[in-house]
């Protein structure tokens, strides 16, 4: 024969204690909330309704609303003013963190639509940061001192794969935007004029000519990607 037992938990309950059991079907009103902020913060129904632009009933029914989904007494009446009970207390200082984060969430986004504020992620290759981007940065820092500018050095490919992947909002890169990969929005940012210089006694002084023209390019364009492979396993 195989006898059952089950194990209960006890706990002791004082005589004349009512015993509410909070069970929430449906979040928070942050709307009623806010006019509890206001209540709380102003000791006063009347008052409170007059910044609302409430009446007083619907104030109240507010609160009493609040109080029936909560189980709890939030407000005690003295008089004309109110005195906050110890759940009302507490009440009053979540909703005043509540509130004040949903300010400085506005102000965030705020400072985004008008780039006072922020913060920009960029890499550069060598050549770029080191020759084309410091007076673009120095005229930057000019016109928005509040934004950070976090600046790396990388290899081009480098610069490409964290642009694709979000981890960089801009990279600058050399080369020919038609061989970059199709999932990058490219803009040419300048143009660098490259000159070759030789000694008199070079084999390739006599290279300018419109005959060799195309074969030099093409020497040259290999010495070119033979230059940025290198650099690209460094």
């Amino acid at each position: 024969m195989v006898v059952w037992q089950e194990a209960t938990l006890l706990a002791p309950v004082a005589v004349g204690t009512p015993r509410k059991v909070f069970r929430r079907e449906a979040p928070m009103n942050l709307y009623h909330l806010r006019v509890f902020l206001t209540v709380a913060e102003h000791e006063h129904i009347t008052r409170a309704s007059e910044e609302l632009i409430l009446s007083q009933p619907a104030v109240t029914k507010i609160i009493q609303h609040l109080e029936q989904e909560s189980g709890l007494e939030l407000i005690e009446r003295h008089g004309r003013r109110i005195v906050l009970t110890q759940a009302g207390r507490m009440l009053h200082g979540y909703a005043r963190r509540l509130f004040a984060l949903e300010r400085e969430m506005e102000e965030a986004l705020a400072g985004l639509q008008d780039v006072e504020v922020g913060e920009i992620t960029l890499a550069a290759n060598t050549t770029t940061g080191v020759y084309f981007l410091p007076p673009v940065v120095a005229q930057f820092r000019t016109r928005y001192p509040r934004v950070i500018l976090r600046i790396t050095i990388l290899n081009s490919h480098e610069i490409i794969e964290q642009t694709m992947n979000w981890i960089l909002d801009f990279g600058l890169v050399e080369g020919d935007p038609a061989t970059l990969p199709p999932g990058l929005e490219t803009r040419v940012f300048a143009r660098d004029e490259l000159v070759l210089v030789v000694a008199p006694a070079h084999r390739w002084k006599n290279c300018f000519c419109a005959s060799k023209e195309a074969a030099f390019a093409r020497r040259l364009n290999m010495l070119y990607c033979n230059r940025v492979c290198a650099s690209a396993r460094c």
